[in-house]
């Protein structure tokens, strides 16, 4: 054998060995996620109803911003309502 064979022979086995670490990073990354996927999953739902119980609390208060916001225009309304009838009757 000579150098560029031991070379070339040295390059073969490390691509094996690299390519049978990356096989086993594989198996184990996926073995972690099937462990972890359900754990995960249940606390997504616990997350999602937990989100829902906030939004039906802040949207039924945003709800009534609006109402109230009428009533606000309609009671300035009327004030400067009867200001103007007010400045109207002393002139």
């Amino acid at each position: 054998m000579n150098t560029l064979e031991i070379i070339a022979l040295i390059q073969d086995i490390s691509i094996i060995v690299a390519s049978g670490i990356f096989a086993v990073i594989l198996l184990i990354c996926g073995f972690i996620f099937l462990r972890l996927y359900p754990p995960i999953k249940r606390t997504t739902r616990m997350f999602e109803r937990s989100s829902g119980i906030v939004l039906n609390i802040v949207s039924q208060p945003m709800g009534l911003v609006s109402a109230l916001a009428d009533i606000i225009k309609t009671g300035v309304r009327l004030v400067t309502g009867f200001k103007k009838e007010d400045r109207e009757g002393h002139e």
